[in-house]
């Protein structure tokens, strides 16, 4: 997937500053009063303010123009994890970069919900299989491609689970 990146801005956006002075907070070359009190309560007011300040703005854009997001499917970010997973499977290299980028975007409880509906979307794939069969009249070859699973699986899945669905 391509994707072409904007000019970037002359001046930091809002994110960058915001990161900027938590970056800069850490940064403890002298360490006393001035860095452990003062200079802390006045990045934590700043950022504070930031993050308010953003949130006001979005809430602001969405009150007079509807959400920007509302059109974007809501699977593309683990479409594209997906994707960026399965070009680099054969380098090593790539692959560990790509994942390390990854993983500096996710949080803990985001980690946390992936796996949850991981293990979710693993429960339901026979039901899907089914759905796609009986349902959309797609045909298993279909099925395998759209799932990136073997024909023999889908095969197999529908005849074991057409009739009763237990996702246990």
């Amino acid at each position: 997937m391509s994707r072409e990146q904007p000019p970037r801005p002359t001046e930091p956006t809002l994110a960058e500053f915001r990161e900027f002075l938590i970056n800069r907070a850490q940064e403890s070359p002298e360490p006393g009063f001035w860095r452990s009190a003062l200079q802390e309560n006045i990045t934590q007011l700043i950022v504070s303010l930031t993050d308010t300040y953003a949130d006001g703005r979005h809430a602001g854009t969405i009150a007079a123009c509807g959400d920007p997001d509302e059109d974007r499917d809501p699977l593309e970010f683990v479409r594209q994890l997906a994707e960026g997973y399965e070009q680099r499977q054969g380098d090593a290299s790539a692959l560990v970069q790509h994942l390390d980028g990854i993983a500096r975007q996710l949080a803990p409880e985001d980690v946390r919900a992936l796996r949850v509906a991981a293990e979710a979307v693993k429960k339901i794939t026979p039901l899907i299989i089914r759905i796609a069969a009986d349902e959309d009249g797609m045909t298993a070859a279909h099925i395998a491609n759209d799932l990136g699973m073997t024909e023999s699986y889908v095969y197999r899945t529908l005849r074991t689970h057409r009739e009763n669905y237990d996702p246990q």
